[in-house]
C-alpha cells in the first residue's frame, strides 16, 4: 500500500426506492464510503448540475417548436468511473478488511465530479457541443441534452436521432430507459395537450402544507400574504408551533421552480428563518399553507408558438421596501412567449435614495439575466438581439439610454452603469411599460388579490377557470 493512502471507513446503506408518486419500487443495500475525512482540493469536488431556468428555456422552447422529451438514467453512475492514478484511497468496510479503490464508489467527495469528467468525455467524442453559459446543455444537430449528475433529458426532432443516441450511449454505459419525461429534479412534466408542456411540483406543495399544517384543517385562501406583512425581527413572542422554519423555508425555496407566486413571501420568510419561530411568522406560515392547499396543481405552462420564440425581461423595485433597513427589493421576471422561466428578487445591498434609483438598481439585476438568456437562445439557434427589458421608471429608463445624464446618478456605484453599457452596445432594448402592466412586480412586494392573480396568471400563464 503506498505510504500516502487515505484509508476511508465504509459503511452498508439499506434504503427503499420509492417512484415518482411515493409508491415502493425496490429495496437497495450499498456499500459507500464515510468521505468526509478525504483530503480533495475544491476543484476535484465540484461537479456542475444544469441551470434549472436552462431547463425551463429547453421546455419552452421543445414547446415551440414541436420537440420531444425524452429521459435516461446512468445505473450506478458513481461506479462509472476510475481513480486517478495520482490518488491512493483505501476503504475499511465493517469486517475489517482493507482494500484498495481502483474504481470510484458513492461517499468519496470525488464521486461526482469524476462521473461527470467521464460522461462529459463521452457526449463530446458523440460529437455534442457543451454550452459556455451552462456546462450541462449539449447542442448537435436536431438533439439537445441536459444532465443533471445521472438523469439526462434529451431533447430531440426526429426519433432516429434519439434512437442513435440511445444507443451509443447504452454501448458507454450502463443505462435505464425512462421513455418520456416526466419527472425531473423533482418537478413533473405534463403534456396537457396541443403541444403544450406544463411544469408542476404538487407531491412538494403537499409535503409542505402537511409540515406546517398537521391534521389541522385548513380553509383556502386566493393570496400566500397579507399584502401588509413585512419580516419583523423585533417580534420574539414565541411560537408553540411543531414545524421548523428553516426546512420549511429550505422546501419553499425549490418550490418557487414552477411557483414564481411563492418568489417574494418565500424571501421575506427567509429572513428570519434562522431565529425561533414568532407567532408573527407562524401567522405568515400558515397563511403559504392555506393559499397552498387551495393551488396545490399550479404551475408553469408553456404553449405552442408557431415556431417563434421571443425572449422579453421585466425589471421593477419596491422603495424602502425594508421597513427596518429601508432599503429596496428588485423584482426582475423573464418571458418566453406567454409564460415566465425565470423570476427573482432580492434586498438591494444599498439604501437608495429617491425611488428612480432603486429602479436603476433593479435594472443592473436584471439585465445580467437578461444577457444569461441571450447567450443561451442563441446556443439553441434562437437568437435574441437585443433583448427588450420593460421598466415601469421613465428616470432609470433615460439613466440607461443617454449617458449624458451624470447628474442623476453622479454617485451610485460604478458598476450599475453595466445597463447603460449594454444599452448602448445594442445588447439590450429598454422600453417603458405601465406600472399595472409590469410582471416583475409580483416579484417585490405582497399584492392585494386582483392585483395578484392578474400578475400570477399572466406571469404563468395559468388557464382561465
Amino acid at each position: 500500500m503506498p505510504p500516502d493512502t487515505q484509508i476511508l471507513r465504509a459503511h452498508y446503506v439499506f434504503d427503499l426506492k420509492l417512484s415518482s408518486t411515493g409508491e415502493p419500487l425496490r429495496y437497495k443495500a450499498r456499500l459507500v464510503a464515510n468521505g468526509a475525512p478525504q483530503h480533495a482540493e475544491p476543484e476535484d469536488v465540484f461537479s456542475p448540475t444544469v441551470n434549472m431556468t436552462t431547463f425551463r428555456l429547453l421546455c419552452a422552447f421543445a414547446a415551440i417548436f414541436g420537440y420531444a422529451i425524452a429521459q435516461m438514467d446512468v445505473d450506478t453512475a458513481f461506479l462509472v468511473s476510475d481513480i486517478p492514478d495520482d490518488t491512493n484511497i483505501a476503504l475499511r468496510p465493517p469486517d475489517g478488511t482493507i482494500v484498495m479503490l481502483n474504481k470510484s464508489i458513492y461517499g468519496l467527495r470525488i464521486s461526482s465530479n469524476l462521473f461527470n469528467a467521464v460522461l462529459d468525455e463521452f457526449l463530446r467524442s458523440y460529437g455534442l457541443e457543451p454550452s459556455a453559459t451552462d456546462p450541462c446543455l449539449y447542442r448537435c444537430d436536431g438533439l439537445f441534452v441536459l444532465t443533471l449528475v445521472d438523469d439526462i433529458a434529451i431533447f430531440y426532432k426526429d426519433s432516429s436521432i434519439l434512437e442513435s443516441f440511445k444507443t451509443a450511449i447504452s454501448a458507454r454505459f450502463s443505462m435505464k430507459d425512462l421513455g418520456r419525461l416526466e419527472w425531473f429534479a423533482g418537478i413533473k412534466v405534463d403534456y396537457p395537450g396541443n403541444g403544450a408542456i406544463k411544469l408542476s411540483q404538487p407531491a412538494l406543495a403537499t409535503e409542505i402544507v402537511q409540515a406546517i399544517s398537521g391534521d389541522s384543517a385548513l380553509t383556502p385562501i386566493s393570496t400566500p400574504a397579507d399584502k401588509s406583512w413585512q419580516p419583523d425581527p423585533e417580534c420574539t413572542t414565541p411560537s408553540a408551533a411543531a414545524f421548523n422554519p428553516r426546512r420549511i423555508v429550505g422546501k419553499l425555496i425549490y418550490l418557487t421552480q414552477t411557483r414564481f407566486d411563492l418568489t417574494t413571501i418565500t424571501s421575506m420568510l427567509a429572513r428570519t428563518a434562522a431565529g425561533p419561530l414568532t407567532q408573527h411568522d407562524e401567522a405568515a406560515y400558515t397563511r403559504v399553507a392555506r393559499y397552498l392547499s387551495a393551488t396545490i396543481n399550479l404551475g408553469l405552462t408553456y404553449m405552442p408558438g408557431g415556431g417563434t420564440l421571443t425572449l422579453k425581461l421585466y425589471s421593477d423595485s419596491d422603495w424602502a421596501a425594508g421597513v427596518f433597513t429601508r432599503r429596496s427589493r428588485t423584482g426582475m421576471t423573464a418571458m418566453i412567449n406567454s409564460c415566465a422561466i425565470a423570476v427573482n428578487t432580492k434586498l438591494q445591498s444599498t439604501v437608495a435614495g429617491p425611488s428612480g434609483e432603486a429602479e436603476y438598481m433593479a435594472l443592473y439585476h436584471t439585465v445580467p439575466l437578461g444577457v444569461m438568456l441571450q447567450q443561451l437562445c442563441a446556443f439553441i439557434g434562437t437568437p435574441q438581439r437585443p433583448v427588450a427589458v420593460y421598466c415601469d421608471s421613465t428616470t432609470a429608463l433615460a439613466v440607461g439610454r443617454n449617458p449624458r445624464l451624470r447628474s442623476l446618478m453622479r454617485h451610485v456605484a460604478i458598476k450599475y452603469h453595466f445597463v447603460r453599457e449594454r444599452s448602448t452596445n445594442g445588447d439590450i432594448a429598454l422600453e417603458h411599460v405601465g406600472t399595472t402592466d409590469c410582471l416583475a412586480d409580483l416579484a417585490t412586494k405582497c399584492l392585494p388579490t386582483t392585483a395578484f392573480t392578474t400578475l400570477r396568471d399572466a406571469t404563468m400563464n395559468v388557464p382561465p377557470d
